[in-house]
């Protein structure tokens, strides 16, 4: 049925290099320089607001929307490209801006970074997190990271290209979570990160496949 119409009939290929991208993108942005061996926090509603206000700051400093839908464009093209034969060039391409245009940042972040988490950082710990994120150089070394540049911040202090203000903020956070570093370094949180946002894009792609096979169904009665 779904072959009829030039969509695709299996999800598990397409979604793969998507989901991964999508998840990268994202823990860099979020979790730069972190990790997370923290006791678990009870949550509440009014821990859930405050930490997902905490996160829409970070991404809101850095433009993460339009960063995120870049990088998500990218998978979805590629993905699709990788299966060129199954489509046809008008169902491909209405297809990719469909997908594209499901995408919301608030949604993800609320879906997929918030219960992520949520269970190993309080709402002042990811606060001094945003507070990083909205300096100078939290926004410079965000933005290099998801562009797949790394920043030595040794050789950027050399240069001169960071002010001792932000300089000392660096250290202050980096001391901070020195003992949270653990989780990014064994991959559990991004492991985590990864089937969360797994679900979120499939999710995103059965919508859009259900919606196109029935535009398609009734087009052609």
């Amino acid at each position: 049925m779904l072959a009829a119409y030039g969509l695709p009939h299996k999800q598990g290929a397409f979604m793969k290099n998507v989901n991964r991208n999508l998840m990268t993108t994202t823990l860099i942005a979020l979790l730069l320089a972190l990790g997370v061996t923290t006791t678990t926090q009870a949550q509440t509603d009014a821990d859930a607001t405050a930490k997902l206000k905490q996160l829409k700051r970070m991404a809101e400093s850095v433009n993460l929307g339009a960063l995120m839908e870049g990088k998500f464009r990218e998978g979805v093209e590629g993905s699709m490209t990788e299966n060129k034969g199954m489509f046809s060039d008008e169902v491909m391409a209405e297809f990719v801006e469909n997908v594209i245009d499901r995408f919301d940042i608030d949604e993800f972040l609320e879906t997929v970074a918030l219960p992520v988490l949520d269970p190993y950082f309080t709402s002042d710990e990811l606060s001094l997190v945003a507070d990083f994120v909205e300096t100078d150089l939290g926004q410079r070394l965000i933005t290099s990271a998801m562009n797949g540049k790394k920043e030595d911040f040794n050789t950027l202090l050399e240069n001169g290209e960071v002010s001792e203000e932000d300089g000392m903020k660096l250290m202050q956070f980096a001391i901070r979570f020195a003992s949270k570093k653990s989780l990014l370094d064994n991959g559990t949180l991004g492991k985590e990160f990864e089937t969360a946002a797994a679900a979120y894009g499939e999710s995103i792609v059965i919508d859009v496949m259900t919606e196109m096979m029935e535009k398609y169904s009734e087009g052609a009665e």
